[in-house]
């Protein structure tokens, strides 16, 4: 190992700098939680039929947004309209989106 290479394990802090990341990016967003829908929630989630049709519904009628309907019908399958399930899906992906960045920059 260089001394390049020393200095920035040391620098980054190895799993503990991902660790940090991660509760800072928990912080941040845990708040929602206890938030209601607002904003395009509505038209998105407590309005949308294609949620709560079915899930060839939820693909057949956005094409260009299969994943984000997937994911809203699955909530919506498991929890209905209560909406700290789908803020805490959200977190969860933040979360996954974070640790991804993480080893992307690791790996530059």
């Amino acid at each position: 190992m260089t001394g390049c290479e020393r200095m920035r394990v040391t620098h980054i802090g190895g799993g503990r700098g991902l660790a940090l990341l991660l509760c800072l990016a928990a912080a941040a967003y845990l708040p929602a939680l206890s938030g209601g829908f607002v904003f395009d929630d509505y038209p998105e989630i407590v309005w949308n039929t294609d949620i709560t049709g079915g899930l060839w519904t939820a693909i057949a009628h956005n094409p260009f947004r299969p994943l984000t309907y997937v994911s809203l019908w699955l909530v919506y399958g498991v929890a209905g309209l209560t909406t700290w399930p789908y803020h805490l899906a959200n977190i969860v992906l933040h979360l996954v989106s974070v640790a991804l960045v993480w080893d992307v920059c690791r790996r530059l």
